[in-house]
């Protein structure tokens, strides 16, 4: 009997060991689009202090195949950014990249897959308090802070976004720790030098298909 107990205990202890979740839910894609759409939003409307209005800011959608090369990176618990982000099926186009890194460690069991996905949007588009430079020509910033998740997050010609997590819990003693680490990819790309960040101009004025019906500030 006091075999099995100990076979038990150590049994829990490699389950605990490294447990992990690297796929997102359909709520938490939602999430994703509805959070970046949110900032996208702030920004095209002009209701950001110190940001003009954007008159060709796209909406943004789930992309699957974006999707799938992000969350093929994300598995391999970066310490980096993707050096080939190649899509199969336009593997000509530039994508961009964020990543975001989280830790923390406790006494009390984490359960994997409970990240707070919507903290990686707010520290991203939170780099705007270190942007001083002209949305109409993208520059890499002088100050020394990263301010390219946030370009990168209201890149006009943006279309669609696809993420991916990977989301570990490993147990040593009595205290368990949580590393998160999640890449949200772009197409199409941006943070160009000297491209435009977005086009300035009355809200959604210049774009082709209309405005969207839920941003209305964006293009749909």
């Amino acid at each position: 009997m006091l075999k099995l107990v100990l076979l038990f205990f150590v049994l829990l202890s490699v389950a605990f060991s490294d447990s992990c979740v690297k796929n997102f839910t359909d709520a938490q894609r939602s999430e994703f689009v509805r959070a970046h759409n949110y900032y996208r939003q702030l920004i095209a409307s002009g209701n950001q202090s110190g940001f003009p209005a954007a008159s060709n800011m796209n909406q943004v959608s789930w992309d699957k195949e974006v999707e799938t090369l992000a969350q093929n990176w994300a598995s391999t618990n970066p310490n980096g950014h993707n050096p080939t982000r190649k899509l199969p099926t336009r593997p000509t186009a530039y994508v961009g990249e964020n990543i975001y890194w989280s830790w923390r460690s406790q006494s009390t069991p984490i359960t994997p897959g409970t990240a707070n996905v919507t903290a990686a949007v707010v520290s991203w588009f939170d780099e705007f308090k270190y942007w001083s430079g002209d949305v109409g020509s993208f520059k890499n910033p002088t100050s020394g802070q990263v301010v390219g998740h946030f370009t990168q997050l209201i890149w006009a010609d943006t279309s669609s976004i696809g993420c991916g997590i990977s989301d570990c819990v490993t147990k040593s003693g009595s205290m368990y720790s949580q590393k998160v680490a999640i890449v949200c990819d772009y197409y199409t790309g941006g943070n160009i030098l000297s491209q435009p960040i977005y086009k300035k101009g009355t809200k959604c004025s210049a774009c082709a298909k209309g405005c969207s019906k839920v941003f209305p500030a964006l293009c749909a």
